[in-house]
């Protein structure tokens, strides 16, 4: 019976050791990264919902009277639902809005569900619509009025972890 020497076994608890601290630091990297890139998507989420805000103010602040108004908004509406868009990002369809006044949907991008997002009030959720998950942020622009900014959850999620990988890739490169 031949016994391994103690350099060799030192060796293999020291490689073992290294791996298992380089897998937890290479998933806690993982899991830092996600986390922080499905911050800066819900935050994307909040300012474009104040974007939209902020031009519903000033419309309503216009001097038009409500046919105006009315022929505006469906211009607006008109505009966002081209589908010739040749110059945008390939991602830029992914991101959808609705404004409801009340039970009324009076506005909404050209890839939104026609059911409403979700029914909660304000804030972050998570809800299924016509067959896909959503990220979904509320925005109360008014008593009557909301804006209802989302993203895909299969989409966000897909970015999200493409994002999270090329952070984890140089510590996985690095193991060997």
């Amino acid at each position: 019976m031949k016994r391994s020497s103690i350099r060799k076994q030192t060796l293999s608890w020291a490689l073992l050791l290294f791996i298992a601290v380089s897998g937890v630091i290479a998933w806690s990297s993982f899991y830092d990264a996600a986390h922080e890139v499905e911050e800066l998507y819900d935050a994307h989420l909040a300012q474009q919902a104040r974007l939209i805000s902020g031009l519903l103010t000033g419309l309503e602040a216009a001097p038009l009277n409500q046919v105006e108004k009315l022929r505006l908004l469906n211009t607006m509406e008109q505009l966002s639902m081209q589908t010739d868009r040749r110059d945008g990002h390939r991602y830029e369809s992914k991101v959808v809005f609705q404004v409801w006044q009340n039970d009324k949907l009076i506005l909404r991008s050209r890839n939104a569900p026609n059911d409403r997002l979700t029914l909660k009030n304000e804030g972050y959720v998570v809800q299924a619509v016509e067959g896909h998950n959503w990220r979904v942020f509320v925005l109360n622009h008014t008593q009557q009025q909301k804006i209802l900014m989302a993203e895909r959850e299969d989409v966000r999620g897909e970015l999200v972890s493409k994002i999270a990988m090329r952070t984890l890739l140089p510590d996985l490169l690095g193991v060997p």
